[in-house]
């Protein structure tokens, strides 16, 4: 164990006891005012994400750039703000997908749609700034 993360650890565990010690130090109102006060911001921040969701038809309504593979359209870092109206993305569409293997989102351009039988669709996708599509990571199902 490092000592930075040494001192940070116990940064963190004085912050905890003075912490502890205000909230045990203080009368049951000033308490009671504070619980309430968390509560309503995070039930505010609550009711804004699933009203986001809502409004957007979008499981995860903002997303952020995580590589450079969309360079010039989007950099790493920039926030996206998604919806999800179009049923079937067209070529060119810039759309954001999950791998089942991998959790984080990816952000890429439809170069290819293909409809299956089903009526369902394949989308093969590439970023902007890679040299070959995605069929790479996409996996044999």
């Amino acid at each position: 164990v490092s000592t930075q993360s040494t001192w940070g650890l116990l940064t963190i565990m004085v912050f905890l006891v003075d912490w502890f010690k205000e909230i045990y130090g203080m009368n049951w109102r000033k308490l009671a005012e504070r619980t309430v006060a968390v509560g309503v911001v995070l039930g505010s921040a609550y009711t804004i994400w699933t009203t986001l969701i809502i409004l957007t038809n979008c499981e995860s309504p903002v997303v952020v750039v995580l590589s450079g593979s969309m360079e010039p359209s989007y950099y790493r870092g920039d926030i996206l703000f998604l919806t999800n109206y179009d049923p079937v993305p067209k070529v060119g569409d810039i759309v954001v997908y999950r791998m089942k293997t991998n959790d984080i989102p990816i952000v890429h351009r439809v170069i290819s749609t293909q409809l299956k039988a089903d009526n369902d669709f394949y989308l093969l996708t590439k970023g902007d700034n890679n040299e070959v599509n995605d069929r790479g990571i996409y996996g044999v199902e």
